[in-house]
């Protein structure tokens, strides 16, 4: 067993990736991919990792570049027969252990997670995932992969990984914030079977430049059985797909909706949704503070042992848009409806 702690960290970081960058065995499966629109190669040892890669990660808006990111996704018993290191330094707080790495150019999640190493070198644009079996990786993972190295990506070039979804019509739509079983999904679906699109559902990426814009990251939509049968043709068509760890199908609903996914939406507005028992969904303005709470139990803690929480970004974001809570209804047609009215006069 090889022990890490706060002397040894970084050293095992660059030597790791400087040894697969130089010699990356021929046996790896490579796929490229362009979340955001951002260059992306994959290198990886594993096929079920590699499958996931390939059906969840956006390839929208895909252009070849020089300039692109470079990440190694590997399960550790393929590559050695010692065991994974081990994280030794119990001592060394998350901000210390942030600190040491930064001064090397290297971003990494602190080792909450047993045989789980992410790590990144943003001046090689190059990173790492180390497992030692794909089963310690966090259930999420199959459905939103390469979470942390997309959220570091991202942020290097002025974007911001969100916990949301998206509806839009003729390139300006809204964007829906609130914690899980709030109704984004539901929204996301009902838009898209009314002939609107989105770029996303659970997470995507936001740009807050002149114009504020969202762009696709990953290309499923998570629904439970319940939401599904409110839509009938998909119910249909998603009847043999398993549930995930949360009881969710992961759905890609381009099967039924071809044009349901777009590059990028102008964001003119944020809408907290939430489900309720009534027959008409009902559209109501709502204060930036109550956007923020909802926004912030899905957003705060994404990312443990960072220092930026987003607060800054989220709340610059806020005052630029308009905000609206809705109460959803038991007919998914009337959502979709009152949210594309909605846009119409964004």
């Amino acid at each position: 067993m090889r022990a890490l702690d706060r002397d040894t960290i970084a050293d095992f970081m660059a030597g790791v990736l400087a040894r697969e960058e130089s010699q990356a065995p021929p046996g790896y499966r490579r796929c490229t991919a362009s979340p955001a629109g951002l260059p992306l190669e994959i290198f990886c040892n594993s096929d079920e990792l590699m499958q996931s890669y390939t059906s969840r990660l956006s390839a929208e808006g895909l252009v070849p570049s020089e300039d692109r990111y470079r990440v190694y996704s590997l399960v550790w018993p393929g590559r050695a027969a010692e065991d994974i290191p081990v994280w030794v330094d119990e001592r060394c707080s998350p901000k210390t252990f942030h600190r040491i790495l930064a001064e090397r150019g290297l971003r990494a999640a602190y080792p909450f997670r047993p045989n789980v190493w992410q790590f990144l070198d943003t001046r090689r644009r190059a990173g790492m995932q180390l497992v030692a079996a794909v089963t310690d990786l966090p259930p999420w993972d199959s459905g939103a992969p390469l979470r942390q190295h997309l959220h570091w990506i991202l942020q290097s070039r002025n974007l911001r990984l969100v916990h949301a979804s998206t509806l839009g019509a003729n390139g300006v739509g809204v964007v829906f914030f609130g914690s899980s079983g709030a109704g984004k999904s539901g929204i996301a679906l009902a838009g898209m079977a009314a002939g609107m699109q989105t770029v996303g559902d659970d997470y995507v990426a936001i740009s807050a430049a002149e114009t504020i814009r969202a762009l696709p990251v990953f290309t499923i939509i998570k629904q439970d059985r319940t939401g599904l049968s409110h839509l009938p043709e998909m119910a249909a068509s998603t009847a043999a797909l398993p549930e995930n760890w949360k009881g969710k199908v992961e759905l890609d609903p381009r099967s039924l909706y071809p044009s349901a996914f777009v590059s990028e939406l102008e964001i003119r507005a944020a809408v907290v949704p939430r489900i309720t028992p009534i027959d008409t969904p009902r559209l109501n303005s709502c204060g930036h503070g109550e956007t923020m709470r909802a926004l912030m139990k899905s957003n705060l803690h994404q990312f443990p042992g960072e220092t930026d929480d987003g607060m800054q970004f989220f709340g610059s974001l806020l005052r630029r848009l308009r905000v609206f809570s809705m109460e959803l209804s038991r007919d998914f047609r009337r959502n979709a409806e009152l949210v594309k009215g909605l846009i119409e006069t964004l």
